[in-house]
């Protein structure tokens, strides 16, 4: 008896508390979760969240460029495909932010985006535009990462990064 309360003891100092039934406390489970997540998936969330941070901020800078190009030539106007390319931008910032906070929507939402990326720039090559290449790789790419099992199951099952919470 003298052992199990030394043993519990020493485990409190530590930081980690038993459950009833002898089950690992909220510490020790938080910290086997973080093992689990793979180096694949853990540098794959910064590269695809910064990756599509910066394809918003293009959206912004496109409107941006736009509004003033355009304003120095034919006077202060809207854009007519500024409204689509605002849509753009916060649809590419939410899939930023979903995928860098480790939300299962923003795992889903990217996988929409760059789906729908990858066929319709497929499509446009197909077609003739031989522009269209960097953007149908980069999407294939995204999609292969975000289709991986330990991607899916990172996002589908809430594991979360100690950094996430910042």
């Amino acid at each position: 008896m003298e052992n199990a309360s030394f043993a519990t003891y020493r485990l409190a100092l530590n930081g980690y508390a038993r459950k009833p039934h002898g089950q690992p406390g909220r510490r020790v489970a938080n910290r086997n979760r973080d093992r689990r997540v793979s180096k694949l998936v853990s540098w794959g969330h910064w590269i695809v969240g910064l990756i599509f941070a910066s394809a918003a901020a293009g959206c912004i800078w496109d409107i941006v460029g736009a509004l003033v190009i355009r304003g120095a030539r034919f006077g202060p106007r809207w854009p007519d495909t500024a409204f689509l390319i605002a849509a753009f931008g916060v649809i590419f910032g939410l899939c930023s932010w979903g995928i860098l906070k480790w939300h299962s929507w923003g795992h889903a939402l990217a996988i929409g985006v760059s789906a729908l990326e990858a066929f319709f720039g497929s499509w446009a090559a197909l077609v003739g535009d031989a522009d269209s290449l960097f953007p149908i790789i980069t999407a294939m790419l995204i999609l292969i990462w975000l289709l991986l099992p330990p991607v899916r199951a990172a996002y589908w099952q809430r594991v979360q990064s100690p950094l996430s919470e910042l």
